[in-house]
């Protein structure tokens, strides 16, 4: 969400939480004209507290394979 509303983000695989992403023009405008600021955005990763089995599953095989 910006001052001007909703803007969709592509967040790039592998990026990593505390991460800090810059929205070139999305931010206010200047006091006294000349454009606007830069928005930025601090990637912020929830994880689940509950998994079911399959995820769980899925998660130990993830694992074995090294990645």
């Amino acid at each position: 969400e910006t001052i001007d509303g909703p803007v969709k983000l592509r967040i790039q695989g592998g990026t990593q939480p505390g991460t800090t992403v810059r929205l070139r023009g999305k931010g206010v405008p200047h006091p006294r004209g000349g454009g606007r600021g830069d928005h930025y955005v601090r990637i912020n990763v929830v994880i689940p507290r509950h998994l079911s089995r399959s995820q769980k599953e899925l998660l130990r095989e993830f694992e074995e394979t090294g990645s």
